[in-house]
């Protein structure tokens, strides 16, 4: 039976969820728990850093180091504005899937087959960071000057992209089924698609949570 957390790594939830069809839950280790504590400080600490050193202030310098590479701009603005916005995106990522892996580690509910999803999630929030730069600068940006474009603006709206990226994923999705509707085939058609897609978390962008869970 469950113990007072609602842990479902217990021999009664094991065998509830296999009579269910699904394969039981597999805590991840003492291990895996200390290495993703020291991954997510130290990409947070590393990008945090590389955003500051990047950032466009008055007389900054055309070649900085951004995770031990030296990049040089050679007064390119809009290069500059692009890395921003990946840091940024990851930035905001990092406080999702941060605060995401304490709420489960705290209700012991930190599977090993979601490791992916959480390992992953910077890098999505990095892409959509970017992606959302080069939507909002090609839609609402009317100079075409760089130096016209505020870098605190840029850094905003790449982190909330980062940050709530299911929303943005999700909206995103929205926009293109309406602007492209497909009358047949595309994803109702295809075979190897989740069963309990819809049912659970509707995008997999995370593990469902039990009774005493908070989702994030």
């Amino acid at each position: 039976m469950a113990d007072d957390h609602g842990n479902p790594g217990t021999p009664a939830n094991a065998a509830a969820a296999g009579s269910q069809g699904k394969p039981p839950l597999e805590p991840a280790g003492p291990l895996v728990v200390l290495a993703f504590e020291a991954y997510f400080l130290l990409l947070g600490v590393a990008t945090a850093y590389a955003l500051w050193t990047i950032w466009p202030y008055k007389g900054a310098s055309t070649s900085v180091r951004v995770f031990g590479l030296l990049i040089d701009f050679k007064n390119d603005a809009d290069a500059r504005l692009l890395i921003l916005s990946m840091l940024a995106g990851m930035l905001g990522a990092l406080v999702h899937v941060t605060t995401s892996f304490a709420t489960y580690l705290g209700n012991r509910k930190f599977d090993r087959s979601w490791i992916p999803w959480f390992a992953l999630r910077p890098l999505i929030g990095m892409i959509l960071g970017l992606l959302f730069y080069l939507i909002v600068r090609a839609g609402f940006v009317t100079s075409n000057a760089a130096d016209a474009v505020n870098p605190f603006g840029v850094s905003a709206v790449s982190g909330l992209a980062g940050l709530f990226s299911k929303q943005t994923v999700d909206k995103l999705r929205d926009i293109f089924e309406h602007a492209f509707p497909v009358s047949k085939g595309g994803d109702k058609e295809r075979g190897d698609k989740l069963e309990d897609e819809k049912k659970s978390n509707g995008t997999g962008d995370k593990p469902e949570q039990g009774k005493n869970g908070s989702g994030t």
